[in-house]
């Protein structure tokens, strides 16, 4: 058993190198600006800036940007994932995520859930408020007229906090100012651009981990069976066409459990081990 979903793996594929990509784009563009770069005559595009400074300054800008766009488009396309069979999250916030778009709203739910559970794995709270910070960021970057703030109590927390959280001392960030900067429309910096993809990653990851230990195991693997059978049939026909309970059946099921991110009991791994070929199609067929 992995102790991380399919859903996180791909999250962190997407937005691994985010900061890598970001430091490699500044340092091409402090190149340029120093004329330690020049234009290669393979590179076919125009590009002659009439102020090379100002032109760096602007790209600088708008990698920055772009950054904190690209990671919060990735923790929306996480919080979609979850919602894809099998689901990592239970019927109501399902639904929620079905009829709402906006990832704002999204991240608010899932944090009430967070709190509201008896069986929370680490105080997510300061991750909470810097990634809606970093979405309302995002927001304001992208959206016209969006004019997104923090609440006074939300700015003090997250000033305090920082003041011990590791990602935060590690980049020497000064949250005071980052809230400075968000607060008058202006451009995150660098260490602030890293700092809030660091907190986004941590903040998926320890979400990932509860909603492995809370979802319904009996839900999960019937979504997976159904989800196999429905895009690999052949692979489906290799497993159930054995023999019901036969060592073949046996080894075959389980192999494929407990590669599952979640806990299943053998009451749930007999099921799939005992239920006959014919019977299974017509299960796994009627599901949604």
């Amino acid at each position: 058993m992995t102790n991380y979903s399919n859903n996180l793996k791909q999250f962190k594929s997407n937005i691994g190198q985010s900061n890598h990509f970001l430091i490699t784009i500044l340092v091409g563009l402090d190149g340029i600006q120093y004329a330690d770069v020049t234009k290669r005559n393979e590179f076919s595009t125009s590009w002659n800036p009439k102020d090379v400074d100002i032109s760096v300054q602007r790209s600088r800008v708008f990698a920055k940007e772009a950054a904190l766009t690209y990671s919060v488009s990735s923790l929306d396309g996480y919080f979609h994932d979850i919602n894809c069979d099998p689901k990592l999250i239970d019927a109501d916030l399902a639904s929620m995520f079905d009829t709402s778009k906006s990832i704002f709203k999204k991240n608010e739910e899932v944090y009430k859930i967070y709190i509201n559970s008896s069986n929370q794995r680490v105080n997510l709270k300061l991750e909470y408020l810097i990634v809606k910070l970093a979405i309302s960021w995002r927001n304001n970057i992208t959206h016209y007229n969006s004019t997104t703030k923090l609440s006074n109590q939300e700015n003090n927390y997250i000033k305090q906090h920082c003041l011990t959280d590791k990602n935060a001392v590690k980049c020497g960030l000064d949250a005071s100012r980052m809230i400075e900067n968000f607060n008058s429309g202006g451009c995150p910096s660098f260490k602030e651009v890293t700092f809030l993809i660091a907190k986004i990653i941590q903040y998926v990851t320890d979400l990932d981990g509860f909603f492995l230990e809370n979802v319904d195991s009996v839900v999960f693997v019937k979504q997976f069976f159904t989800q196999e059978f429905k895009s690999e049939r052949l692979k489906f026909h290799n497993i159930f066409n054995s023999a019901p309970k036969s060592k073949v059946r046996q080894r075959k099921v389980t192999t494929i459990i407990d590669r599952l991110p979640i806990v299943v009991n053998d009451t749930i791994r007999n099921f799939y081990i005992e239920i006959d070929f014919a019977s299974a199609v017509k299960f796994f067929s009627m599901q949604k």
